[in-house]
């Protein structure tokens, strides 16, 4: 698998629909685990209450939407969500 795989694909578990694991706002590439504890991930979600902060894949917002992470290499908005992290 190369990075261009990724673009097309949404590898991500079928858990739980509407958490945050399996939504697109969800970063596929910047994550941190802290003291060995749950994998969180940056949101991305416009809008949402986690917008901008890390959070675990069990948490669910209503700015959920499923689908392939939109960070992913050649992603169609993975240039604008890099550009507009900080925003």
């Amino acid at each position: 698998m190369n990075d261009n795989d990724w673009a097309v694909m949404d590898t991500r578990p079928p858990g739980a629909s509407g958490t945050c694991q399996t939504c697109r706002y969800w970063s596929d590439r910047l994550a941190q685990s802290i003291g060995g504890g749950s994998v969180e991930a940056y949101c991305f979600g416009p809008g949402g209450p986690q917008q901008g902060k890390y959070t675990t894949g069990r948490m669910r917002c209503a700015k959920h939407e499923n689908g392939a992470p939109i960070d992913a290499p050649d992603s169609a908005g993975a240039a604008d969500v890099t550009r507009n992290k900080g925003d």
